[in-house]
């Protein structure tokens, strides 16, 4: 590459999109050190994650090479941003317990496991722990645990193994932030709010300050958009490097991950071949990028659960010992009988809303106040995108089809919408939010060329009205939910003052035995024993998964 051609690209979406890549390549090699320790007999060490880091500083040297003359001085300057960011995450996401449900009752359990040495490929079976949980640990993805237990053996702090999810969080922000700045000539407030409503994924919010995986899912998916679309635009060795690294750790946070990754490309590389687009690198990145989160990175689950089970999925298919997992009971009874597409339509329509499961139609524009209590929780049902995302939906379709006929939008925005709609059908309960992340982007697909139609200030000025809607949107759902959380971190914190203060006792953990770990940290001495105990009603918990005896 010429001298003269690095010059004239524009330093900001440069700078964002190798700090971004600089995240994306720092969780990836923390996914392949620890996958490549297990091969050789090792479990997870405190070294993983600074070796990681070291590693990516290396890989951001290298990507700058691509966009600036002097690319050891801005690697220098991302590597120091980027050690700042993983210090920060750590740091806030030890100040938070998670009390999720999923989070106490395996997600915490699959950390502290492959922190304290268990090897998933070659010892299949963990004891003492629960069928439930052994079911789940063994036969489901373990990105994230592997990248929070690295924290955590660094730490020693369960709590800072949460991490990830603020640091995606920034991921996303400076991957979309390098594609809508390469949009516009000159900087401006419009690329910057557009990449911060990408980032803000109410499913990533929602799950910041727990061990929940969906909102992992939710910011990768929108790094991999970003990617794919600066492949289009700028294809070098870097940027495919990001898209088979993204593309990996998806297939490794859960088995839809497999299913998205698989559309994604076919979508990709379709909309290439009929732009009639170089076709050989996106075919070599797809294709090395499912054989490694399937075959290598993902031998266990897929691998395994294919010989073992009969099917890369189980236990929702398949054959096995365990019961089948089906969403039954998580499922709107309107929702059983129904189509997926008319299940996901019917709960972005309905007010949000959590347990019990139930679906309730509204209009888009109706906001009902109560329907802000359903994000205290990490897993909103029905409306689970925000009481006001319908509304933002509906006008940024209504723009998207003005701006395809007055000619202000490309099809091929249309192509890319139908795209993601596509990801989703094949999910059964694509109607959750959780399990459907990427539909929080079809009105900031369907708004990214209005923006950038600099001679018609009125579409501009549109785009900005559905901006502050959405803006409302995470506005709320921020102040609902981090509220919840930090409620509920001070509630955690007095009752470890008052367990301490009944020290040392007997203890059945019930479905969250992984709560032995805060009890851990904390000093408090216990024995653990799950027989029928002599509960202590002053500190016995309401829901029955706790109770001590003196």
């Amino acid at each position: 590459m010429s001298v003269n051609s690095v010059e004239t690209r524009p330093p900001l979406p440069a700078f964002a999109g190798l700090l971004g890549g600089a995240i994306l390549t720092f969780l990836f090699l923390l996914v392949a050190i620890s996958e490549l320790g297990w091969a050789l007999g090792m479990p997870i060490h405190g070294f993983v994650l600074p070796t990681a880091l070291g590693g990516s500083c290396l890989a951001t040297g290298w990507g700058a090479r691509s966009y600036f003359r002097r690319p050891f001085r801005m690697a220098v300057w991302v590597a120091a941003l980027l050690a700042l960011l993983v210090a920060a995450s750590a740091w806030i996401s030890r100040a938070f317990y998670d009390v999720s449900f999923d989070g106490q009752a395996y997600h915490q359990e699959g950390v502290y496991q492959l922190a304290h040495g268990w090897n998933p490929l070659f010892t299949r079976y963990i004891s003492p722990i629960s069928i439930d949980q052994n079911v789940k640990l063994i036969h489901f993805t373990k990105g994230p645990w592997i990248i929070a237990a690295a924290m955590y053996r660094l730490t020693g702090r369960i709590e800072t193994g949460k991490f990830a999810n603020l640091l995606l969080v920034a991921a996303a922000f400076s991957m979309a932030l390098a594609v809508f700045t390469g949009l516009r000539t000159k900087l401006s407030a419009w690329p910057v709010a557009m990449a911060a409503l990408v980032a803000a994924n109410p499913v990533a919010l929602c799950q910041l300050f727990t061990f929940y995986v969906d909102g992992q899912m939710a910011s990768l998916l929108a790094c991999l958009a970003a990617l794919g679309f600066l492949s289009v635009a700028d294809g070098n060795r870097w940027v495919n490097l990001l898209l088979l690294e993204t593309a990996v750790l998806i297939i490794q946070v859960k088995f839809t991950g497999l299913v998205y990754v698989t559309i994604f490309f076919s979508g990709f590389i379709a909309l290439l071949a009929w732009r009639k687009r170089p076709l050989r690198k996106p075919v070599y990145v797809a294709v090395l990028a499912l054989e490694l989160g399937t075959l290598v990175f993902g031998m266990n689950p897929y691998v395994f659960n294919t010989l073992e089970n009969g099917h890369p999925f189980y236990p929702f298919f398949g054959r096995g010992d365990f019961p089948i997992i089906t969403m039954t009971a998580s499922t709107p009874p309107a929702f059983l009988p129904a189509n997926r597409v008319r299940n996901l339509a019917a709960s972005i329509f309905s007010r949000s809303s959590n347990w019990p499961p139930q679906s309730t139609l509204k209009v888009p524009w109706q906001v009902d106040r109560s329907e802000w209590a359903a994000f205290d929780e990490p897993d909103a049902l029905t409306g689970g995108f925000g009481p006001l995302f319908a509304a933002a939906l509906v006008l940024s379709l209504a723009l998207l089809a003005m701006g395809v006929w007055k000619g202000a939008t490309p099809w091929t925005t249309t192509v890319l919408i139908l795209i993601i709609i596509g990801s989703v059908l094949p999910v059964s309960a694509c109607w959750w939010a959780r399990y459907a992340p990427q539909v929080w982007l079809i009105p900031l697909v369907a708004l990214a060329p209005l923006g950038c139609a600099v001679e018609k200030p009125h579409w501009r000025h549109l785009s900005w009205l559905l901006l502050l809607i959405l803006g409302a949107n995470v506005a709320g759902i921020t102040r609902v939910n981090f509220r919840a959380n930090l409620n509920a971190t001070r509630d955690t914190a007095a009752s470890l003052v008052d367990l301490r203060a009944h020290a040392p006792f007997k203890v059945a953990f019930g479905n969250f035995r992984s709560n032995r770990f805060r009890l851990q940290e904390a000093g408090i001495p216990f024995v653990e024993d799950e027989g029928k105990l002599n509960c202590d009603p002053e500190v016995k918990e309401e829901d029955d998964d706790f109770c001590i005896e003196h």
